[in-house]
């Protein structure tokens, strides 16, 4: 009874291997198996990847790929370049990634680069370096058209005029000249060549008030090869709003009337009445240039024997950025 018992449970063993072993045989199979990790005593690397593929060179960019290894516990690349030469002890590391391509950026036209590709396991055993590949981005288009120029004139404390224009997407972009002309069609060389920036904004001070100025915008890259001109645009720093009435320290109805003098070039004016000196506003109205006159129409009361501040921006472009201020003149409420 004894045996007959052991060879049920020998046979049970077996069918169980027989189920299970196909099992485990097609997991182990399986390319992306979530099991995969270091293995103790694996000293083995992957194999040498084969020769990357230069995809695109030119205009300070280079873009690699390479062939995938096949090892089930791959971990990743590690891209090398080198400059100017293919000695072995010149290259470092640019990318360390599952990835199998790369985008390389921001190169100098006249530099030869080298790039050799290894891969590496989960235990940390890296492959040889692959066979060099190498390209020389030089420089084959300029810059596109800088877009959305904008330029906007104030004369708070200084006539100045703010420029503001999109970046230009190229990797390659040194730089924005600038050009500043009398009329939108004015052309750009050295006689209206003002300065010259990294940046995608520039502010011009060298201006005079009540002038009308005009502007343009080229991108430049690496090469000095310059982008065609952007559209161009204008604005004009404005002479200061003066005031009329109610004068300084007068004494005034709860509904005062506001005037000023007409601002030459002013599209629109915004009248400000505030309950500090300092610039609590309770009340703020847009009119047009043709308006010089306003009544005060708040929803806050003004209060017999309190005293208010007010003052007038004129506006060209902007109305959230006022071009220029009146002096600020008090009043005082009956």
């Amino acid at each position: 009874m004894r045996r007959r018992k052991m060879k049920k449970s020998r046979r049970f063993l077996q069918l169980i291997l027989i189920i299970a072993v196909p099992f485990i045989s097609t997991c182990s199979k399986t390319e992306k198996n979530p099991l995969v990790g270091p293995v103790v005593g694996d000293i083995t690397p992957p194999a040498k990847p084969a020769l990357p593929t230069l995809t695109s060179v030119g205009n300070g960019e280079i873009h690699i790929q390479w062939t995938p290894n096949t090892e089930q516990d791959l971990k990743g690349y590690r891209l090398y370049r080198a400059e100017n030469n293919d000695i072995y002890s010149n290259y470092h590391i640019i990318m360390d990634s599952t990835a199998t391509s790369y985008q390389d950026k921001q190169l100098e036209y006249t530099t030869t680069y080298y790039y050799r590709v290894s891969a590496y396991d989960f235990s940390g055993n890296e492959s040889p370096k692959s066979d060099p590949v190498s390209g020389t981005p030089y420089n084959t288009t300029p810059p596109g058209q800088p877009q959305n120029l904008f330029a906007k004139a104030q004369n708070i404390t200084a006539p100045l005029i703010e420029l503001s224009w999109n970046s230009n997407p190229e990797s390659d972009v040194r730089g924005y000249q600038i050009y500043r002309g009398n009329s939108t069609d004015f052309l750009t060389n050295s006689a209206t060549f003002i300065d010259s920036t990294v940046n995608n904004y520039y502010t011009d001070t060298s201006i005079m008030t009540d002038t009308t100025y005009y502007y343009k915008i080229k991108a430049y890259d690496k090469g000095r090869s310059e982008s065609v001109a952007s559209n161009a645009d204008g604005d004009i720093a404005l002479s200061h709003v003066i005031l009329i009435s109610p004068v300084s320290g007068q004494s005034v109805s709860p509904l005062p009337t506001f005037s000023w003098q007409p601002v030459n070039h002013a599209t629109q004016y915004c009248i400000i009445v505030q309950s500090t000196l300092l610039g609590v506003e309770i009340w703020k109205r847009i009119v047009t240039n043709t308006q010089t006159t306003v009544q005060y129409n708040g929803t806050t009361a003004l209060e017999p024997g309190r005293t208010y501040y007010w003052k007038v921006a004129s506006i060209t472009k902007d109305p959230i950025g006022m071009n220029s201020f009146s002096e600020t003149w008090s009043f005082r409420v009956q």
